[in-house]
């Protein structure tokens, strides 16, 4: 029903509005106020215009954060517009980023020890129950033969 550029126009609009009520600038445009919210929600995921083209490496990320630290806002804007971004996901991307760089926290490293352990004494659990199955295939398997020999016939023998 409205066009893309319509849309993003409406949407940078209302971010424009300042402590103007949202409900008038839908009013001005011709929508109602909730449908412009909802273009303002996709605008923010990245999903106006161009449509999100998957998940974005941590190098992507990068770079096109390094590609747009220094241009001016203007230029800027037509960039995210153009990628289908949103200033709010360059903010995401340099936390990411940093907590990346950081690395795994203390609580995470500890956790990713006791699951090691934990793997670690599964592990010696089920090789000594594995011991213990073929133990007992053996001797039911000997029981039997014995049985056999001794001419032993019943519920114990099978054939």
């Amino acid at each position: 029903m409205y066009t893309e550029e319509f849309k993003r126009a409406a949407v940078q609009k209302a971010e424009l509005r300042g402590s103007r009520p949202l409900g008038g600038v839908a009013r001005d445009l011709g929508v109602t106020a909730p449908t412009l919210n909802e273009w303002r929600k996709r605008a923010s995921m990245g999903n106006m215009g161009k449509q999100r083209q998957g998940k974005r490496s941590l190098g992507d990320k990068q770079e096109i954060l390094l590609k747009t630290a220094a241009m001016p806002e203007k230029e800027l804007g037509e960039y995210l517009r153009g990628e289908g971004l949103h200033t709010a996901d360059l903010e995401r991307w340099k936390a990411e980023i940093v907590d990346h760089l950081r690395g795994p926290s203390r609580a995470e490293r500890s956790r990713e020890n006791k699951l090691r352990l934990e793997n670690v004494s599964l592990a010696r659990q089920l090789h000594r129950k594995d011991k213990a199955l073929a133990e007992t295939a053996a001797i039911l398997v000997l029981q039997k033969k014995v049985g056999l020999l001794l001419g032993r016939t019943g519920p114990e023998v099978e054939e």
